[in-house]
């Protein structure tokens, strides 16, 4: 009998995919700019952009393996309740 329906195979599956998407993710290189750029303020905005982007990217990255160890920790939770229930129910028939 189970309570949980988690495929632990299934689950390992998705979180290693997971794990691999979050590790392939790489920032990205600044632009080299021709020196006669439209203005200073572009030149920064494009800086900062790519920043902000870098910056997101590791958060990404970071969420994403942090996802997968709850997903690994919910799929060994669901087989120990799983397992203490089916003994359980079992003492008593």
């Amino acid at each position: 009998m189970n309570v949980f329906e988690l495929d632990s195979s299934v689950v390992a599956a998705h979180t290693t995919s997971l794990r691999r998407d979050a590790s392939t993710l790489q920032p990205l290189h600044p632009i080299v700019m021709p020196p006669k750029t439209p203005s200073p303020a572009f030149r920064a905005a494009i800086t900062h952009a790519l920043e902000w982007a870098n910056w997101r990217a590791t958060a990404v990255s970071d969420e994403a393996r942090r996802v997968a160890g709850a997903m690994d920790l919910t799929v060994g939770a669901a087989d120990t309740v799983d397992g203490k229930t089916c003994t359980t129910l079992g003492g008593f028939l």
